[in-house]
């Protein structure tokens, strides 16, 4: 073994020995030989000009091999096109072995090109620039190269036909000739590598490590190994007439970021709106012919595993995405045929799983068809939205989708949202949320809707509104557009339950609004809902049992059919509260009250706004129908001058107690009498207009006494009351014994024979010191009637019974009655 190692290593000694030997002889007297046949040989091998004076032979540089090294070496572009520079090197050598320049033969090995320029064309008629070499092909003039070495040379290409522009910075650059076989190990820099309009590779680092075989016009791809920066595919396949393609591409465990950050820019913006990640793999195709209008057809299956996504403008982000995918440029191998499949895509959000499969359709403007299941938090989803109306938005929300529309990555997606068709089955839990500036608390405790493009059906709700409760089964329409300030209205339209309902509470809903509104009632919301609420709470109002329709467009609120239990009695009527004009309302209603607690009303209805009678002093039964129309200026301001109420009033067990202006009445009734005073029932029609109530005749049957009583009252609390007492009461001895005032007045006055039978008095003034006067000109009117009266029954009977005159003859004039009254006010009481 050891004799063995000595001979091998004598065997190398002796054969360096002989190549040094060898070289020393070839340099010192065959240099100048070698240089000339190799110059020769080149140019009796070129058709076109070469520079090719400054030319050294040299031994050493390429040991073993010998070298001629041209500096500046030069080499013109084939006839018709500009004489530009085909070749250029600063430094070039042609390697040649020691063996074949002893016998002579000028077989070139290796060619170096150094700080040089390789510059490739095709004309409008697709002629190469390069066809330079003669057609003579003797074996001593045939040029055979083994191996081509780039070092620092830029490298351009341009093809008129085929719309392709390279231009490359070969770093280093081995490419080993086998007859048609090529090996090759480049290092490059791409600066654009241009095919029509896309630049694929631009300013990146490239390597290439591969095996080409080139047969005529088609070259065979080897399995061969492509790393553009940091993205390494396997390219095989065939490449005929230098636009036919038919590539595989394989990417093994990629990033996905960083295939996402080489693309092309084209695609790249694709990509812009987003950031994702991801272990990436691909098989994909490219086949087809290319040139200026044609693209060849691009297919790829993927698949990324352990991925997430995060939006750049909003918050959205996936996490934990696994995937896998089909990518194709369509029938028409463009963008807006492209079509991109996501199957079995699963991801989770911050709190919750986002699952389905999805399409997109052309990526000039991207149309997606997606079937997901969902899960989310609330608070996540909120930051999703710019400008949302939601505050504190906190709860879970789950939904099975389906959607078929445009889509965007931008501010755009809103009303790509509101135009597509989309249908979702959603369920809300545990949801609490403040709304832009209202006071209100929202809570959903529960509640299972479908979505329905524009459209919300929700059929089952578990709803607070702060301290009111509500149970609605409806529609909501276009509730999304008016959130996402796409529409200015929305509409909610269906039923709705409610155990307690604060309506003042609910009502301030109509202040919300995102900037100051113009109008009292709120122009955006349309209602038509069916009521049923157990507890109706308004004020100091309360309702049990409340049943009706509820009707609300273009600022006209309409009560249809509204029925309930109140003030221990019943309810029943109808109203419109519209808004002709901004802040000024109108309340139209026609209201039925039977039976209802006269004391608790006032209580409820804070004495109606008036001080004249409180609800301390009044008590009874009321039944009442009421035809009211009012109005309110600008801050809800009551304009009492334009209030019309026309009412039909039924009071009964009425008691009035301790009221202060019957106590005017105490000169004729006694004070005692008048503290608590009953009557039975009183019943009349009252109308109220121009700040004025108007009280028609009407009797007052009361424990102190029998009253007819008619007048006015105004809102200033001006009275002008016509009052008729009976005189058969007054002269009772009750109220003799009690009322002195009417003894001094009337005397000793027997009832029998007597024709006085009321006593007429008017209350004037203010209800804080009402004026009790008799009435003169009523009792002047009383008597004449009550004369007349008599004359009448006296001809009758005279006719009748003595004179036994059955048909009528003339009537004698008979003699009128005079009666002369004094003054009026003799008769005030002292």
């Amino acid at each position: 073994m050891k004799r063995f190692f000595k001979f091998s290593l004598y065997l190398v000694v002796v054969t360096i020995s002989f190549l040094v030997f060898a070289g020393i002889i070839i340099s010192v007297f065959y240099s100048d030989d070698i240089e000339r046949a190799v110059v020769l040989n080149i140019k009796s091998n070129l058709k076109s000009e070469i520079n090719l004076t400054d030319v050294e032979f040299t031994l050493w540089q390429h040991f073993p091999y010998a070298s001629v090294k041209f500096n500046d070496l030069l080499v013109y572009e084939d006839e018709g096109f500009n004489n530009d520079t085909l070749l250029f090197a600063k430094e070039a050598f042609i390697d040649l072995s020691l063996i074949n320049i002893l016998s002579k033969k000028y077989h070139i090995n290796i060619i170096y090109i150094e700080k040089g320029m390789l510059n490739i064309k095709y004309d409008e008629n697709n002629k190469p620039n390069y066809l330079i070499f003669t057609a003579d092909s003797s074996a001593n003039k045939k040029i055979s190269i083994e191996e081509v070495v780039l070092i620092d040379t830029k490298f351009k290409y341009g093809n008129l036909v085929k719309n392709v522009t390279i231009d490359w910075d070969v770093l280093q650059a081995v490419i080993e000739l086998d007859n048609e076989d090529l090996i090759i190990n480049a290092e490059s820099f791409s600066k654009e590598l241009i095919v029509g309009k896309t630049d694929y590779i631009n300013n990146k680092n490239c390597s290439f490590h591969g095996e080409l075989e080139v047969l005529k016009d088609t070259l065979f791809i080897h399995k061969s190994s492509l790393l553009i920066e940091n993205v390494l595919t396997t390219v095989s396949g065939v490449v005929i007439n230098g636009n036919k393609l038919d590539i595989k591409i394989i990417g093994e465990k990629q990033q996905l970021n960083d295939v996402i950050t080489h693309m092309p820019e084209r695609f790249k913006k694709i990509c812009a709106p987003f950031i994702t990640d991801g272990i990436f793999d691909c098989k994909g195709t490219v086949k087809g012919s290319f040139n200026k209008n044609n693209n060849p057809y691009f297919n790829m299956d993927f698949t990324i595993s352990n991925g997430d996504f995060k939006l750049k403008n909003i918050p959205f982000v996936l996490s934990n995405i696994n995937t896998g995918g089909n990518i194709n440029n369509g029938k028409n191998t463009n963008f807006e045929s492209t079509i991109i499949k996501v199957t079995d895509f699963t991801a989770n959000t911050k709190n919750g799983k986002l699952k389905g499969s999805f399409t997109i359709n052309n990526l000039n403007n991207y149309f997606l068809s997606a079937q997901l299941n969902s899960s989310w938090d609330l608070m996540e989803v909120n930051h999703y939205f710019e400008d949302s109306p939601f505050f504190d938005l906190n709860g879970r929300f789950f939904a099975t989708t389906t959607y078929q529309g445009n889509f965007s990555f931008n501010n755009k997606f809103t009303d790509y949202f509101i135009t597509a068709e989309h249908q979702t089955q959603a369920k809300f839990e545990n949801v609490h949320f403040t709304y832009l500036n209202s006071p209100l608390d929202f809570t959903i405790d529960s509640l299972s809707c479908s979505f329905d493009n524009n459209t919300i059906n929700i059929t089952q709700s578990d709803l607070t509104v702060s301290e009111s409760d509500l149970a609605f089964i409806g529609d909501l329409d276009n509730f999304i557009p008016y959130l996402l300030q796409k529409k200015d209205k929305m509409h909610v339209q269906g039923n709705l339950v409610s155990s307690k309902l604060f309506f003042d509470e609910l009502m301030t809903i109509k202040d919300v609004s995102k900037g100051k509104s113009t109008t009292s009632l709120p122009y955006w919301l349309s209602v038509n809902i069916i009521t049923n609420v157990s507890e109706f709470n308004y004020d100091n109002f309360t309702a049990s049992n409340l049943s009706g329709e509820i009707e609300y467009t273009k600022g006209v609120l309409s009560g249809i059919d509204l029925i309930a239990n109140s003030l221990e009695g019943h309810m029943h009527g109808s109203f419109v509260l519209n808004e002709p004009t901004n802040k000024y309302l109108v309340l139209k209603a026609n209201l039925e009250f039977d039976k209802v607690n006269i004391r608790k009303s006032f209580k409820s209805f804070n004495n109606f706004n008036q001080d004249f009678i409180h609800q301390d002093e009044l008590n009874g039964v009321g039944t009442a129908e009421l035809d009211i129309e009012a109005h309110w200026k600008p801050s809800f301001i009551f304009n009492d001058k334009k209030l019309k109420i026309k009412s039909h009033l039924i009071i009964e067990q009425g008691e009035l107690i301790d009221f202060k202006p019957l106590e005017s009445l105490s000169s004729y009734v006694s004070l005692d009498d008048l503290k608590h005073v009953k009557f039975s029932t009183l019943e009349n029609t009252i109308e109220v207009e121009n700040k004025v109530i108007t009280i028609p005749a009407m009797e007052i049957k009361s424990s102190a006494l029998s009253v007819f009583l008619s007048g006015t009252h105004t809102f200033e609390q001006e009275i002008d009351y016509s009052i008729k007492l009976l005189l058969s009461e007054l002269l009772s001895n009750k109220f003799r014994k009690k009322n002195t005032a009417i003894d001094n007045e009337f005397g000793e006055v027997k009832e029998d024979g007597q024709i006085f039978t009321t006593v007429y008095l008017k209350m004037t003034g203010n209800t804080e010191d009402p004026k009790i006067s008799f009435d003169g000109l009523k009792i002047k009117e009383n008597i004449q009637e009550s004369i007349s009266t008599e004359i009448e029954t006296i001809k009758t009977i005279i006719k009748e019974d003595i004179l036994k005159i059955d048909e009528a003859e003339d009537e004698e004039q008979g003699q009128d009655v005079i009666i002369e009254w004094e003054d009026e006010d003799k008769f005030k009481p002292k």
